[in-house]
């Protein structure tokens, strides 16, 4: 019967490093779908600052036209305030970039988070398994040496003696 226990505990192991494996490919999968995420953010807002240079520069074309045709040199006042502009929408771009890229270190911390989660499952499924070997084989050599395991009586028992004597032999 002690047979049984430790096969038992052995499919028991066995489920334990499967658990700990898939859990570990899932945090795979997390943390490569985190990293691609990141990477696209990124693309996203550099693309997002492009456009806003795109619209600030025809904003200060669009003054510098005014300007002229309504006869306003591109001196003094004006001048500040196109500069002004254009400090502005660098301000604009860079502010969309650094956004960008603190959304971009979220996704990667969640990556490496995720990586992390799935070493210590694969770790903790390998141990359990472990466990559950080293607890199966004290089992089995627990019962085995307390004589537990054996299948034959022992002599002098009442069904050894009727075995040997031939009483309830057939």
């Amino acid at each position: 019967m002690a047979w049984a226990a430790a096969v038992g505990q052995g499919m028991g192991a066995l489920g334990n490093g499967i658990a700990g494996e898939s859990q570990k490919n899932i945090s795979d999968y997390d943390a490569k779908v985190a990293e691609q995420n990141a990477q696209i953010t990124r693309q996203q807002s550099k693309e997002e600052a492009r456009r806003a240079m795109i619209v600030a520069r025809k904003m200060i074309g669009d003054s510098r036209a005014s300007y002229a045709a309504n006869g306003v040199g591109l001196s003094g006042s004006a001048l500040d305030v196109l500069g002004e502009s254009a400090a502005n929408a660098k301000l604009d771009e860079l502010t969309i970039l650094q956004e960008g890229e603190s959304r971009a270190r979220m996704y990667e911390a969640d990556a490496k988070m995720a990586r992390t989660v799935g070493n210590a499952a694969r770790l903790g499924g390998y141990l359990g398994a472990s466990g559950k070997l080293v607890s199966s084989a004290s089992s089995a050599y627990s019962a085995r040496s307390t004589g537990g395991s054996q299948l034959t009586a022992s002599p002098g028992s009442a069904n050894s003696n009727a075995a040997f004597s031939g009483r309830g032999m057939a």
